[in-house]
């Protein structure tokens, strides 16, 4: 006894569930171009990082070598006030 219920769908139901499969589909299509377009910009993020970190490298490499010269030009030139003032 099935009263009033048949268990095939209406032809409205069969267009919504069209509807919600192309629906689907849209945000699935949608939710994979924004995944593709995040995954994109972060590969680029980390590129630019990594380029950044290596000039702030060459920087600090630079700077004391800049540092050691100062402080062998410094050096030479304490020995030599020193020797100077001893004669």
């Amino acid at each position: 006894m099935m009263s009033g219920y048949n268990s095939s769908p209406s032809p409205l139901g069969m267009a919504g569930a069209s509807r919600n499969t192309a629906d689907n589909d849209d945000s699935t299509r949608k939710r994979q171009v924004r995944l593709l377009k995040n995954r994109e910009a972060a590969k680029e993020c980390r590129r630019k990082k990594k380029e950044y970190v290596k000039c702030l490298e060459n920087r600090v490499a630079v700077l004391e070598n800049q540092n050691k010269a100062r402080r062998q030009r410094d050096g030479v030139a304490l020995v030599l006030c020193c020797i100077t003032f001893i004669v």
